[in-house]
């Protein structure tokens, strides 16, 4: 992964399917991170082909910091969802229902 991953997965967000992308940032010591994991990983299973998501784990993952401090990511968990190339929400903290609202705002049709 690093930088220009995101860079292109931000951008086919724009032009190829799916449309939404959810970048989900976490550190390896985030408690509540790993709380959500599985949730957020049954989401990624229950908007298969609507919603792609990519995990960004700010401690470990290449240019992970860079990237935390890029997209201004304070705390984690974090979820930034863009659709169509253009970021719509930023959800800050281990919020389930809020995360599963906007993407059924976003990725449903």
């Amino acid at each position: 992964e690093g930088e220009a991953f995101i860079d292109d997965a931000i951008k086919a967000s724009a032009e190829a399917g799916p449309a939404v992308l959810v970048l989900s940032f976490s550190t390896t010591w985030c408690g509540p991170c790993k709380l959500m994991d599985p949730k957020v990983a049954q989401l990624s299973d229950n908007f298969d082909g609507k919603a792609r998501f990519i995990k960004i784990v700010g401690d470990k993952d290449p240019d992970g910091m860079q990237l935390m401090k890029r997209y201004g990511v304070r705390s984690v968990p974090q979820y930034h969802v863009y659709k169509g190339g253009n970021k719509v929400a930023a959800i800050s903290g281990a919020k389930y229902d809020e995360l599963l609202a906007t993407l059924q705002e976003h990725a449903s049709a």
